[in-house]
């Protein structure tokens, strides 16, 4: 299950940033807003992971 939230939060991670990348080019930041919540999740899963 550890693994899991691994590839989860690495996974989750990577498509937050992309998404914010869009979001800049783009010019809407809706998308962006969205892909820092991403990102914090992310960042809980794979803190998680080391728990």
């Amino acid at each position: 299950m550890k693994n899991v939230a691994l590839i989860g939060g690495i996974i989750g991670l990577l498509f937050s940033i992309i998404a914010q990348l869009f979001a800049v080019i783009d010019d809407s930041y809706t998308f962006g807003n969205i892909g820092f919540l991403g990102v914090f999740s992310g960042v809980v899963a794979i803190v998680c992971f080391f728990t």
